[in-house]
């Protein structure tokens, strides 16, 4: 692999794709080399995003009377799951967290269980339909390697 050398690019921090670095290794030595020519050999290479945002459902019935609620995070193809992000409200005004955010299999949970239950039992009995996503954040198995 190359080891890459920095040099000072552009005067005012916002480095062109004109200004060059240095790239070498040991077989071949020193190469001074553009940025434009470096995006050109790396950016067709990078055919998918990097990170990618996806949501698991949670219903009102996935939530047990003491205020928590089995999550556990899609298996997303190619990619290792990194953290969840948040957990947002539908039809609902209560706003549960993660237990463990790093955890692919982790529960949401009320702030308040009590008072948290009886708004989100309140809201179910009054046809709103109260759900919500779980947001997961995933990294290319590329990056992860």
């Amino acid at each position: 692999m190359a080891d890459i050398k920095f040099m000072n690019l552009s005067e005012n921090g916002n480095p062109a794709l004109t200004d060059s670095l240095l790239i070498g290794n040991s077989d071949s030595g020193l190469k001074r080399v553009t940025l434009d020519t470096l995006k050109n050999t790396v950016a067709p290479a990078i055919n998918k995003p990097l990170v990618i945002v996806k949501s698991t459902p949670i219903n009102f019935a996935d939530f047990s009377a003491n205020g928590f609620a089995s999550v556990t995070a899609q298996n997303v193809n190619n990619y290792t799951f990194l953290c969840w992000l948040s957990i947002t409200p539908v039809n609902s005004s209560v706003h549960p967290k993660v237990s463990d955010p790093t955890s692919s299999s982790s529960q949401a949970w009320l702030d308040n269980p009590n008072a948290d239950w009886q708004t989100l039992s309140g809201e179910h009995s009054s046809g709103k339909n109260p759900w919500f996503n779980a947001y997961a954040i995933y990294v290319s198995d590329s990056v992860m390697k």
